[in-house]
C-alpha cells in the first residue's frame, strides 16, 4: 500500500470502526423490515462488521473489541433475535469464534440452534440450493450468490467447530450448486441471481458486490473449513478465473462499477474492498499467484481515497435486491453503511499483514563452500563434511558445519534434508543411515537451535549466546531472531542438497524431530513444490495456540510478537506446502501441543495425514511403529511400498446411556490390524493428561466402530482420536478432536 504506513493505517483503521459504530439511519427512508445501516440492529450488515472487528481484534489483541464484540451480542440475545434467515444469520458466524475465545456455553447453544435451523429447515430451491430468504420476503425458487457469504461460511465453521462432516459436506453442495447455476460461463464472473421458476438469471446483472462475496468469501471459507482437495482446487480455479477477469475490468483509478462489465455505472467501493481483501488474502495464503497482488494493492489505494476526514466511507451502494433490469442497479443510491465500513476494515487490516515482505533468501542458489573438512568412504557410503557461508548478520558472517552423505557406488538417488532437534547439532549418523537407504543426505547445525557448545566448526554471532537466546525477538528486525538464522540456514542447506551431483531434483524430502520438525514445516511452506514430501516429528507450528513457547512470545511487545509469528510461524507458513505431508506428533508432548498441531495441519492444503502417540511426552511409545519416515520416504521419494492408512470420522453420535458413538472410515492398501479410540479428561494441562482407550470394531466397508463410555462422557471426556495400525507396522490417524455434546 502506497504512502500509508502501518501506523497511519491503524488510526485510520480507528477512524473506520468508530464511524462503523456511530452509523444512524435517520438520513434515509429504509427499504428493509430491519434497517440495515446502524450498528444497532442483526442484520447481514452488521453480520459482515462483526467478523470485521473479530478479524482486527485477531491482529492486534485489543481486548476492547472482544469486549465490544461480547456486549453486541449479549445485548441483542437479552432483547430476543430476529427471525431466522439467509442475511440474520450473518451474524452468527463472529458468534462460533467468540464462543472460542470466551467459552460461554450460551454462545454454543445458540450456534447449535441456528445452523439446525439452516440445515433442516431453511426453505430450498431445486437441487437441494438455500432459497435466498430474507427479512419480508421468502424469496421463492431464488438462489443469489449473497447467500454463501451470508449463512454457508457460518455452516462451514459449524462443521469444524463441532467436527462433524454433515456441515462441512452441506457446505460444499450450496458452493457447487451455487456456481452451477450462477457462473457466467463466458467471462467467469457471477451473475447476482438465478430463479427455479422462470429459469433465467433476471438482468443478467454481474453485480460488484455480489461477486465480491464469492471473492472474500471462498477464500475465508477455505481457511476456516478442512475441504477436500479436488474440490478445493475446483473452486480455486473458479476464483482464479473470476479474478483474471476482473484484472481486465477494473478502471484506471483502483475501483471497479456497481455493474462490473458496464463502465457507466458508478465505481462502488464495498465491492473494491472485498476484492482487494480477497485477492491480498488468497495471495498471501498460497491461493493466488503474487502476480495478481499489484491490482489489489491498487484498489487498497483507491479505497483510502474514499474514506473522508472523519473515517466516513463513501461511494457505497445502498442494499441491493436482484434486479429484472440492469438500470436498476444503477439507481441504487449510496451512501455510508455498515458493510461498507467492514470492507474496508477488511481490506485494511490483511494489508497489515503484507507490511514486511519477508527477508528470508529465496533466491535458490547454493551456498558457497567455505571450508572443506575431509572426506572418507565407509561401508559403502560416501561422507563429506563442510562449512558454508549461510549469511551476514551484525557485521559477522555466519558459517554453517553440515555433513553430506550418500552412496558410493554411482548413480542418481532422491535426497533428504535432516534437521535435528533442540540442543543438537548436525547428525552424522543419521544421514549415514539414510545414505545406506540409497538416499544423498545432508544435516547441518542449525543457528539458534543447536547447542552453541557442540558446534565447534560452525560460526556466527549466535555462538557467542546461551542456549536459546534471542529466538522470540524481532526488535529492530525479525532477522534478529536466532530462529531466523536457523530458517536461512535450513534453505541453503536445501539449495546445497539441490545442487549435489546425482540428485534428482524433484524428489527431495524434508524431516526433522521437535526443533528440527518445526524447520520441517517452515521450510516446505518457503519452499512450495521443491519439497516432495515432508515428515515432521512433533514439531509444527502456531506457536500462540498451544505450545511450550508462549510465555517467550507473550512477554514480547505486541508489535513484535505480530512480526514474528507472520514471519517465523511455521503455520502460518503451512499453506505454502505443496509436498506430502505427515506429522507424527504426541498428544502429551511438553513442546508441541495438540491445538498446535490441528491448526498447522488446518492450514496445510497439498496431501497430509498424522498420527499422536498417546503415551508420554516427546516420545512416539504406544505408537505402532514409531518413527515411520523410512516407510514414508521410501513410497513418495522411491515410489516403493505402499501409502500410509487414512482414517477419516464418519460420524460421532450419543447413544441412549448418554455414551458416544465415534464411527472412522480407514482407507488402506494394507491390512489393518487395530484401531482404536483414545480420550481424555478435561486438564488445563496437555502433558498432564490421562488418555484411556478403546479398541474399535469392523462393522464393514472399511469402517469401524468406538464406544466412549457413558461413564466417561459423564466425567467430562473432551478430547478425542482415531489411530489405525497395519501390519507394517505403521499408524495413522485422526486430528485430536473436542467431543461434541
Amino acid at each position: 500500500m502506497t504512502n500509508h504506513t502501518r501506523a497511519a493505517r491503524l488510526e485510520l483503521i480507528d477512524k473506520v470502526i468508530d464511524q462503523m459504530k456511530e452509523l444512524k439511519s435517520d438520513a434515509i427512508t429504509e427499504d428493509c423490515p430491519i434497517g440495515i445501516v446502524s450498528m444497532e440492529n442483526w442484520e447481514w450488515p452488521q453480520g459482515v462488521g462483526l467478523f470485521s472487528l473479530y478479524q482486527y481484534y485477531k491482529e492486534t489483541g485489543r481486548k476492547d473489541i472482544l469486549e465490544y464484540l461480547r456486549q453486541w451480542f449479549d445485548k441483542h440475545i437479552a432483547n430476543g433475535l430476529p427471525e431466522k434467515n439467509i442475511n440474520t444469520m450473518c451474524p452468527m458466524l463472529t458468534l462460533t469464534y467468540l464462543y472460542e475465545e470466551l467459552k460461554d456455553e450460551r454462545y454454543l447453544e445458540l450456534c447449535r440452534e441456528w445452523v439446525f435451523y439452516a440445515m433442516n429447515e431453511q426453505p430450498r430451491t431445486g437441487e437441494g440450493g438455500f432459497q435466498h430468504t430474507v427479512s419480508g420476503y421468502l424469496n421463492e425458487g431464488q438462489l443469489w450468490d449473497d447467500t454463501l457469504y451470508m449463512t454457508v461460511l457460518f455452516v462451514a465453521r459449524m462443521g469444524q467447530l463441532l467436527q462433524d462432516d454433515a456441515y462441512i459436506q452441506e457446505s460444499i453442495r450450496q458452493f457447487l450448486v451455487h456456481l452451477k447455476y450462477l457462473t457466467d460461463p463466458v467471462t467467469g464472473l457471477f451473475f447476482h441471481g438465478w430463479t427455479f421458476i422462470g429459469h433465467h438469471h433476471y438482468a443478467r446483472a454481474l453485480w460488484g458486490r455480489g461477486n465480491c462475496w464469492y471473492t472474500a468469501g471462498l477464500v475465508d471459507y477455505l481457511d476456516m473449513a478442512d475441504i477436500p482437495e479436488g474440490v478445493r482446487l475446483f473452486l480455486l480455479s473458479s476464483l482464479e478465473r473470476q479474478v483474471r477477469k476482473l484484472a481486465e475490468l477494473q478502471s484506471a483509478s483502483g475501483m471497479w462499477h456497481t455493474l462490473l462489465d458496464d463502465p457507466d455505472s458508478y465505481e462502488e467501493t464495498s465491492a473494491t474492498a472485498g476484492f482487494a481483501y480477497g485477492i491480498l488474502k488468497a495471495v498471501r495464503k498460497g491461493m493466488l499467484d503474487r502476480s495478481y497482488k499489484p491490482m489489489a494493492l491498487k484498489a487498497l489505494d483507491a479505497i483510502v481515497q474514499q474514506i473522508d476526514g472523519k473515517g466516513v466511507v463513501g461511494g457505497v451502494s445502498y442494499g441491493t435486491a436482484v434486479g429484472s433490469a440492469l438500470q436498476s442497479y444503477k439507481d441504487v443510491p449510496q451512501r455510508p453503511m455498515a458493510y461498507g465500513q467492514s470492507m474496508v476494515l477488511l481490506a485494511l487490516v490483511e494489508s497489515l499483514k503484507h507490511d514486511s515482505e519477508s527477508r528470508i533468501n529465496l533466491n535458490a542458489h547454493a551456498p558457497e563452500i567455505v571450508r572443506e573438512l575431509g572426506s572418507e568412504t565407509v561401508d559403502g557410503v560416501a561422507v563429506r563434511r563442510v562449512v558454508f557461508h549461510s549469511r551476514k548478520f551484525a557485521g559477522m558472517n555466519e558459517e554453517v558445519y553440515a555433513v553430506i552423505a550418500r552412496p558410493a557406488a554411482e548413480g542418481e538417488y532422491p535426497g533428504i534434508l535432516y534437521l535435528h532437534g533442540g540442543a543438537g547439532c548436525a547428525d552424522e549418523q543419521t544421514a549415514v543411515d539414510w545414505a545406506k537407504r540409497g538416499y544423498i543426505a545432508l544435516t547441518l547445525d542449525q543457528p539458534g537451535i543447536a547447542e552453541p557448545g557442540k558446534c565447534p566448526h560452525s560460526a556466527g554471532g549466535w555462538k557467542g549466546l546461551p542456549y536459546g537466546a534471542n529466538r522470540f525477538t524481532a526488535q529492530s528486525d525479525i532477522s534478529a531472531s536466532t530462529i531466523f538464522s536457523a530458517v536461512t540456514a535450513g534453505l541453503n542447506a536445501f539449495w546445497l542438497l539441490l545442487s549435489q551431483p546425482g540428485i534428482i531434483r524433484d524428489r527431495i524430502g524434508i524431516t526433522g524431530i521437535s526443533w528440527g520438525g518445526y524447520l520441517t514445516t517452515m521450510l516446505s511452506g518457503l519452499l512450495g513444490d521443491q519439497v516432495r514430501a515432508a515428515y515432521s516429528v512433533f514439531g509444527s507450528g502456531y506457536f500462540d495456540k498451544g505450545t511450550v513457547f508462549g510465555e517467550e512470545l507473550n512477554r514480547m511487545v505486541p508489535e513484535d510478537r505480530r512480526i514474528w509469528l507472520e514471519q517465523l510461524d511455521a503455520g502460518r507458513r503451512a499453506s505454502g506446502i505443496a509436498a506430502s505431508y505427515f506429522v507424527a506428533a504426541a498428544v502429551k508432548d511438553h513442546f508441541f501441543w495438540p491445538p498446535a498441531v490441528n491448526a498447522t495441519l488446518q492450514n496445510i492444503h497439498s496431501g497430509k495425514n498424522q498420527a499422536f502417540a498417546p503415551a508420554v511426552s516427546h516420545e512416539l511409545d504406544g505408537l505402532p511403529g514409531g518413527d515411520t519416515s523410512p516407510v514414508f520416504f521410501g513410497y513418495y521419494l522411491k515410489g516403493q511400498g505402499e501409502p500410509f492408512p487414512v482414517v477419516q470420522v464418519e460420524s460421532v453420535s450419543a447413544k441412549p446411556d448418554g455414551g458416544r458413538s465415534i464411527i472412522a472410515k480407514v482407507e488402506a492398501s494394507t491390512s489393518i490390524q487395530s484401531v482404536k479410540l483414545y480420550y481424555s479428561l478435561p486438564n488445563a494441562e496437555w502433558e498432564a493428561r490421562v488418555w484411556e482407550e478403546a479398541d474399535a470394531v469392523w462393522i464393514g466397508d472399511n469402517r469401524y466402530e468406538a464406544l466412549l463410555p457413558a461413564d466417561r462422557a459423564a466425567a467430562g471426556a473432551d478430547y478425542w482420536y482415531v489411530n489405525a495400525s497395519d501390519s507394517r507396522p505403521v499408524t495413522a490417524g485422526t486430528p485430536v478432536h473436542p467431543i461434541p455434546f
